[in-house]
């Protein structure tokens, strides 16, 4: 059973006000999203695309303003945007394809985040 904690629609409603630049993109109008859905798998996903995009344009303010969001986040909401952050978004940072972006994204995760990351090492390899 899930606490009272916020679930993944005000995860996006804040990450979209804290980050306003997110708003624009196309994954938001892409899904016919629900709260219970798989789509949030992807949205997962393409705002983790998002983040190595910004690492490899040298955007790395923005970058660790999202991971430290994001370890916020790993408190505040419930165990479904816990979960997608967990099994899609580190998932992609994990198959990022240049290695230098990776690493430079690794050194930005805070301590919850890292510990995560670092869990998903007994399933999976990072893309080389």
């Amino acid at each position: 059973m899930l606490d009272n904690k916020k679930n993944i629609e005000e995860f996006y409603i804040d990450l979209k006000n804290r980050f306003p630049k997110l708003t624009e993109l196309k994954t938001w109008n892409k899904y016919n999203w629900s709260i219970d859905g798989c789509e949030n798998s992807m949205i997962m996903s393409e705002l983790a695309e998002e983040i190595i995009l910004w690492t490899s344009k040298n955007k790395l303010e923005d970058s660790q303003n999202f991971f430290d969001y994001q370890e916020l986040s790993l408190e505040v909401y419930d165990e479904r945007v816990i979960s997608f952050i967990y099994t899609d978004f580190l998932m992609t940072i994990m198959e990022a394809k240049e290695k230098e972006t990776r690493e430079l994204i690794k050194k930005m995760m805070l301590y919850k985040t890292k510990e995560f990351y670092q869990r998903l090492f007994q399933f999976y390899n990072e893309s080389n």
